[in-house]
């Protein structure tokens, strides 16, 4: 059996769908999976057949945080004198300080204690600080490119990993745009790698039949309430548009504020509607009654909502964000457009409009049927299994 231990920030969120459906997958293809984890006041993962393996964490007393160390690095030394060691060897090797091996041991010390043959980074950032730890207790190591990681994070920390990226043995990435991003960002081509796209659970989407246009033309969006996702592009697009239409926005986040004083700048706020934080149910149902899917991402690793929308049904337009350029076939299961074009994002609105029902129904069901061909989950999980085939 495979043992394998995934390295994530926190407990999968509600949102991350694309996580839970992997472990579970890796689970239920006879993996031994361990999650190393903090749960930040989630409950934990609660999977049959998954572990949970928590970090110690850095308190803010220097004093307490000095002794609880010791008391950390110590244990470990005694009850797992060998795996300490090789990782100490191999951070003096990287020319670490002492202050840096002994950190370095402290926050490993929960991952020393267990046998794997993987050790698997969720994210890039997940794998800093934790570079020498797969090769002290005898893993393969990998990680995953979705996005944040490698197109936004090494702009504000430079070279920050010019020595995980020697260290990796196997790289995920969700599209092949963050992959050459990677290697820009200083991956070796020689590195072993494979493209797998996120994926949904199809059956929680029905695909939408009716593809009249009402007298008022309703738009959706889904996604976390932030800068990457491009809205008030979308919203100043439609400020200009000449039809009614009513823009749904599903999600929390952040820049809530800032959006709703958007619209309110724009004169649209009778158009636009904030819905918040919403069950997948309520989702489905929204995505089956629009029109149209918007997502004017200025950044987007690759985006499930969009994949929900073609799997309604919906005909989608999406900005050429780097996955977003692979999630839709521009021009029959959707429109690519450029990024921060609002003149592009109107023309493609009206476009679809003056579309007949019955060209935007063969969008529609082609969209739909590609989804389910290509982005189901049984599908990703078959690759995910290969993945962690002795290379």
């Amino acid at each position: 059996m495979t043992k394998i231990g995934i390295v994530l920030a926190s407990y999968p969120a509600y949102s991350e769908t694309f996580l839970i459906s992997k472990i579970k997958g890796l689970i239920s293809g006879g993996m031994k999976v361990t999650l190393f984890a903090p749960p930040n006041g989630r409950e934990k993962l609660k999977l049959k057949g998954l572990r949970n393996s928590r970090p110690y964490s850095v308190c803010g007393n220097s004093i307490v945080q000095a002794l609880k160390t010791a008391a950390v690095v110590t244990g470990i030394m005694l009850t797992h004198p060998s795996r300490a060691g090789r990782l100490i060897d191999l951070e003096r090797k990287d020319g670490t300080s002492w202050s840096g091996i002994i950190k370095a041991v402290y926050l490993n010390s929960h991952i020393l204690r267990h046998r794997l043959d993987w050790l698997y980074f969720g994210f890039a950032t997940m794998g800093l600080g934790h570079e020498n730890v797969a090769k002290a207790i005898g893993a393969k190591a990998a990680l995953s490119f979705r996005g944040y990681d490698i197109s936004i994070y090494p702009l504000t920390h430079k070279d920050c990993y010019s020595r995980l990226f020697g260290k990796i043995d196997k790289v995920h990435s969700i599209s092949k745009d963050l992959y050459r991003e990677a290697v820009a960002s200083g991956l070796d081509e020689k590195t072993v790698y494979e493209i797998i796209n996120p994926a949904i659970d199809t059956a929680k989407f029905t695909p939408k039949s009716d593809y009249k246009i009402g007298s008022v033309l309703k738009i959706v969006s889904v996604g976390r309430l932030t800068w990457k996702k491009g809205y008030e592009y979308a919203l100043s697009a439609l400020s200009k548009i000449e039809m009614p239409f009513k823009y749904m926005i599903i999600g929390t986040g952040e820049d809530e504020e800032r959006l709703k004083y958007a619209v309110y700048q724009l004169g649209i706020s009778d158009k636009v509607e904030f819905l918040g934080k919403q069950s997948q149910d309520v989702i489905s149902d929204q995505l089956r009654n629009a029109d149209i899917y918007l997502q004017p991402s200025v950044q987007e690793g690759f985006c499930n909502s969009v994949l929900e929308a073609q799997a309604s049904g919906l005909v989608c337009i999406v900005s050429d964000a780097q996955g977003l350029a692979e999630n839709v076939e521009d021009g029959k299961s959707g429109f690519v457009i450029a990024s921060r074009d609002e003149r592009a994002l109107a023309d493609a609105i009206e476009r679809i409009v003056g579309m007949s029902p019955e060209e935007r129904a063969k969008m529609g069901r082609y969209a739909s049927q590609r989804i389910r061909r290509k982005f189901n989950i049984d599908d990703q999980v078959n690759k995910f299994l290969k993945f962690y085939e002795v290379i």
